[in-house]
């Protein structure tokens, strides 16, 4: 009997008994060695059954049906036994070779052939039909005199043969095949080498048979007349129910069919571009370096389970021409010869959104050239950096491709301050150019720290920062920032002359991002614009009554307009959530009030401070007067906060401390300044620590779960003191002249060298006081030197020896007081002249990594 049927390639537990009588209780089998043994055999369960999604088949057990057993022991080796069905009599007849004692210990592998003609199984005496099944983790059981084994009799085999011109050459890899059936073992031996196969006469190759064992996708490399490698990836739908499949040779115009290379042409706005993708094919490598930088670490073992292309090269303006008519045309962000201008030469200034906006456009003119699930699309970072490692093919080097920098990369020591021509370096192994250098490349990724553990295809979605990863550095990086490693990023609509495209194509992936994460309004503040780049459909919800949205969805990219009534009289915050499918990104929507007063009561003390709010915005951080000053980079403060209006007082440390500090000579004393309104002094960066502990608990009924006192950081308080965006460009906070803003050596030495009342001296832009001169300031960076590099709300090195000061004191010089000065302190080390500003903002931790 042949009955059809349906299944899972999922196991199906089977359960299936076979009855035996034996005289000794001792052994089933009894301990004879040297001849066969015949026992019958009683099979008195139901049949196996085997589901499939919308059908169920029963496989009936047909006349001198055989079970093969392989029984292995407690001990090394194993005993065989074959069983023969009868179906007029419902029972088995054991054939075996060997003894199996009664031990509860041991276990059997079973298989049943469907419809096979000889027991000594190869590829070619397979009957048309023919099905395998196997279970290798199959339980065996002896209970009184009754054998039972528990299987669960799973497909163990494919049939294919392949369709194409006759005499056409193709070479098979990557299939593991049953190769021979040993009738003495019971078992096959495998092979994943390659074998050949010629299209018959009548069009098809011999069929070939495909262990899937341990497999719900297998992956077949098929060459073709010894020229292309194609790859097909074969899922438990197309090989189910053991079915002969027929596949067509795959040609150039193939769909379901990648090879190695795969070339693509467009013909548009003038333009015919041919760009050539590099296949790289799944694997599994150590991301990240140990010796790098902190957000390079820690290395973690990752998989990339499927294959993908990577363009062979960055984008190309032509490319970029064709696709969109134009180059960029925002104002400054140009292509000139000044960083490279020709058909050539990579695309830049070019964002995110940018970049989104022509993938879009190149996935809908290239439709037809793809497959169902496949687009072109940003690489996750995973992606990039294992194909710029060189993949499975990977040397180890340094940089993508060599040790050797300048044998692959355009930066900072050969590239004249411009991109340069792509392909005009070497490739790495993958055949890719400029992996390392000329253009930095988007990634699909948010920049967030890694995670330590083990991971598959990892992408980060659910951001906590509106930045997006770019590698490989550029034409302005030096050595160290072009390493395979190395990672930054910046906001989704930064453009820059260094920041370029490398097309991924490879399994669809939804996109939804944001250009920004959190909102400022004041209580007088007009609507605020959130852009959206998105592939799809999108919402848009807030819970918080007094925000007020322009739309509750959208699609594709889009702006969403947001405002906020005026009926607020303190600080609050709330969010918005904007969802994609299963992504979604959440913008903190934050009212401020221009101005903040606090009152402390404690200690016999009742003091009122003003906290003086600072929006947020973009500045050159920086100077190159000194060398720790420099280099001169941007930076960006993306979300507003409060900088103290004055340095703290004695009056409000008492206030909140109980006592001013006691420690041997660190003391206040009136010789040094003591008064109720001049700053407190004499605390270390501990003792300032335990003060905005004190200070957060007892105003915490007055604060928002999203806000804390804490120090400033060192980029926060550099643009509060230079005035925000109020900023004169003052050499000193407030004005060129320093001894109208500040209490410093030349007007303190000769006649009051102590520090002064707060407030004495003029306010800067933002009406910060004191911010050059008596006293210093600490922040919440550790020292360490600047990076050249454009960053988003840096928190400075993630460790080191000594904290930030800032600002200077009554004894320093002109050149201390400037705004760019720096200078350091141990964490314990207290100083006549080391004080305290408390920013209000965003907790440390929730800031954007840099």
């Amino acid at each position: 009997m042949r009955t059809q049927y349906i299944f899972r390639l999922f196991p199906i537990f089977i359960l299936f008994g076979l009855m035996i009588s034996c005289s000794d209780e001792e052994s089933i089998i009894p301990n004879q060695n040297e001849e066969n043994k015949t026992l019958r055999l009683c099979f008195n369960a139901s049949p196996p059954t085997f589901d499939s999604l919308s059908t169920r088949a029963v496989l009936e057990w047909p006349d001198s049906a055989t079970l093969y057993i392989k029984f292995y022991g407690s001990s090394s080796g194993y005993t065989v036994g074959k069983g023969v069905y009868s179906k007029s009599s419902n029972e088995w007849t054991l054939t075996y070779t060997g003894t199996i004692e009664a031990d509860k210990g041991l276990s059997c592998e079973v298989w049943y052939f469907e419809n096979i003609d000889n027991e000594n199984v190869s590829l070619s005496p397979f009957s048309p039909f023919t099905c395998v099944y196997n279970d290798s983790t199959a339980e065996y059981l002896l209970n009184d005199g009754t054998m039972n084994i528990n299987a669960h009799l799973r497909p163990e085999s494919a049939r294919m043969k392949f369709q194409g011109t006759p005499g056409t050459e193709l070479k098979l890899s990557g299939w593991p095949r049953h190769s021979s059936f040993n009738s003495t073992t019971y078992s096959f031996s495998d092979t994943e080498a390659a074998f050949d196969l010629t299209v018959g006469a009548d069009g098809y190759t011999q069929y070939v048979y495909a262990d899937i064992s341990d497999k719900s996708v297998v992956d077949l490399d098929l060459e073709v007349n010894s020229k292309d490698v194609y790859s097909r990836v074969f899922t438990a739908g197309i090989i189910q129910n053991c079915k002969t499949y027929s596949i067509t040779v795959p040609n150039d115009d193939s769909k379901n069919w990648s090879h190695s290379q795969r070339f693509f042409t467009v013909n548009n706005n003038g333009k015919a571009v041919t760009f050539k993708m590099n296949k790289v094919e799944g694997g599994t490598f150590q991301m990240g370096s140990a010796i790098g930088e902190s957000n390079e670490q820690p290395v973690h073992r990752i998989t990339i389970s499927k294959d993908y292309y990577m363009c062979e090269t960055e984008v190309s303006q032509a490319l970029w021409y064709a696709i969109m008519g134009q180059s960029p045309t925002l104002e400054g962000h140009q292509w000139s010869s000044s960083f490279g201008l020709g058909d050539n030469y990579p695309a830049y200034n070019i964002s995110f959104s940018d970049c989104q906006a022509f993938l879009n456009e190149l996935n809908s003119k290239l439709s037809a050239e793809l497959g169902s699930t496949e687009a072109f699309r940003f690489p996750t970072e995973a992606e990039w950096e294992f194909a710029a490692k060189g993949g499975n093919k990977s040397n180890n080097k340094t940089y993508s491709g060599s040790n050797t920098i300048g044998s692959v990369a355009w930066y900072s020591a050969n590239s004249n301050s411009t991109t340069h021509p792509v392909k005009s370096k070497f490739a790495n192994e993958l055949g890719l150019y400029n992996m390392s250098g000329n253009v930095s490349e988007w990634c699909y990724d948010a920049l967030e720290s890694y995670e330590s553990s083990n991971q598959n295809n990892p992408k980060v979605e659910s951001v906590t920062t509106s930045n997006r990863v770019c590698r490989g550095g550029c034409w302005s990086s030096n050595a160290e920032d072009c390493r395979v490693e190395r990672r930054y990023g910046y906001t989704q609509f930064y453009r820059n002359s260094n920041l370029g495209l490398r097309i991924c194509l490879g399994t669809k992936q939804p996109i939804l991002a944001v250009d920004t994460l959190s909102l400022s309004f004041t209580e007088t503040a007009a609507s605020k614009s959130i852009n959206i780049i998105c592939d799809r459909m999108w919402t848009v919800s807030t819970s918080a009554s007094w925000i007020k949205l322009s739309s509750t969805y959208g699609h594709n990219n889009g702006t969403l307009t947001v405002s906020v009534d005026n009926n607020s009289t303190n600080h609050r915050t709330a969010s918005i959530v904007i969802k994609a499918g299963a992504i979604e990104q959440t913008v903190y929507v934050t009212q401020f009030v221009p101005e903040r007063t606090f009152t402390v009561n404690g200690n016999g003390k009742t003091v009122t401070f003003k906290m003086i709010k600072v929006d947020g915005g973009t500045f050159q951080m920086g100077s190159t007067k000194y060398s720790d000053e420099g280099p001169v980079h941007s930076v960006k403060i993306s979300k507003a906060y409060y900088m103290c209006e004055t340095e703290v007082t004695q009056a409000l440390w008492y206030a909140v401390m109980g006592q001013s500090p006691t420690s041997g000579i660190h003391q206040w004393e009136s010789y040094e300044g003591l008064g109720d309104e001049r700053p407190a002094y004499y605390i270390s960066f501990e003792d300032c620590q335990n003060f905005l502990s004190a200070l957060n608990s007892r105003l915490s009924s007055q604060l928002s779960n999203s806000e804390q006192f804490r120090f400033p950081t060192e980029a926060e308080w550099e643009f509060a003191a230079k005035g925000g965006n109020k900023s004169k460009g003052y050499t000193y906070s407030g004005s060129n002249d320093l001894g109208e803003v500040a209490w410093y050596y030349n007007n303190c030495y000769y006649s009051s060298f102590r520090v002064h009342q707060v407030k004495t001296k003029a306010a800067n832009e933002l009406g910060l006081y004191d911010m050059s001169g008596n006293v210093y300031e600490w922040c919440y960076d550790w020292y360490g030197d600047y990076t050249s590099s454009a960053q988003i709300d840096p928190t400075g090195p993630s460790t080191g020896t000594y904290r930030v000061k800032r600002g200077g004191g009554y004894g320093c010089s002109d050149k201390v007081n400037r705004v760019t000065w720096r200078s350091n302190g141990l964490l314990t080390g207290c100083s006549l002249e080391g004080g305290l500003r408390p920013c209000l903002g965003t907790p440390i931790d929730k800031l954007n990594s840099k």
